[in-house]
């Protein structure tokens, strides 16, 4: 039941007789109750949301932070430094 009101929200979502968030939400919900499957992702999205909101507020105050690779946490090693390989290398 649960994809059966996504799937009809979502095709009914640009339909302006009958609004898709009507089935939408209530699908999404029934889906959240009863598949882990879709509470992990739902979850993976609101931790993105929510990181993507801090990162704007720290930069709007000034505060860089840099997500990119950190050997200490991820165990690998860093790229070495120089030009970059390709073709005319």
């Amino acid at each position: 039941m649960g994809w059966v009101l996504t799937v009809a929200g979502a095709i009914l979502g640009p339909v302006p007789v009958l609004p898709g968030a009507v089935l939408l939400i209530p699908g999404v919900a029934i889906l959240c109750a009863e598949s882990r499957w879709v509470r992990a992702l739902l979850r993976r999205y609101h931790h993105q949301h929510l990181m993507k909101k801090a990162l704007r507020e720290a930069e709007r105050l000034g505060i860089k932070i840099n997500l990119d690779h950190d050997p200490e946490v991820d165990g690998r090693l860093p790229a070495p430094p120089g030009p970059p390989k390709g073709k005319d290398a």
